[in-house]
């Protein structure tokens, strides 16, 4: 196995490890704060990471990229459910409304790794597999900020409490 399969392996990991350890405080979180400005704080970092590997290259080690990405991205994946539950129009409809708001992000990541695969072999083909990278990276950035800015579109219902405790019986 290569040095690069291994580091790659373990990168992922510790994105994992971390994704999930932010996921379940962010989301804990989020059930006491109001969900959108932790999902638009979540979805920055995510942007922070890509960024600091776009520029920094190779002087920021990529474990601490790999953490830095995996927290983003398991707050924003909790808090993002749990906004999309409290954005729900009916609970008769839940499921498919629910379906559609999933289906929305599957076709982004499958589109995703084909675009960038062929944005770098692209680049590759043309001598420049390393500004290929880049140009990825730098459209993950893009993408992360513009869900960013979109989240902030999304209206609370704030007479319901910070949590969307209207109707719940346990409220």
């Amino acid at each position: 196995m290569s040095s690069y399969v291994q580091a790659t392996a373990a990168v992922a990991l510790i994105a994992l490890l971390v994704a999930v350890a932010s996921s379940i405080g962010l989301g804990v979180l989020s059930d006491r704060l109001r969900r959108v400005p932790l999902a638009f704080t979540a979805t920055l970092v995510m942007t922070g990471a890509a960024l600091l590997f776009l520029v920094a290259g190779g002087s920021v080690p990529l474990w601490w990229l790999g953490g830095l990405f995996g927290l983003g991205y398991g707050g924003y994946f909790s808090v993002d459910w749990a906004l999309a539950v409290d954005s729900l129009p009916s609970i008769r409809t839940a499921g498919r409304d629910l379906g559609l708001w999933n289906l929305s992000g599957a076709v982004g990541g499958m589109i995703a790794p084909a675009l960038g695969g062929g944005i770098v072999g692209v680049a590759a083909a043309a001598g420049h597999t390393e500004t290929g990278y880049q140009v990825v990276f730098a459209a993950a950035a893009l993408a992360f900020l513009a869900a960013a800015a979109a989240v902030l579109g999304v209206r609370e219902d704030r007479a319901s409490g910070p949590a969307g405790t209207a109707g719940d019986p346990a409220a």
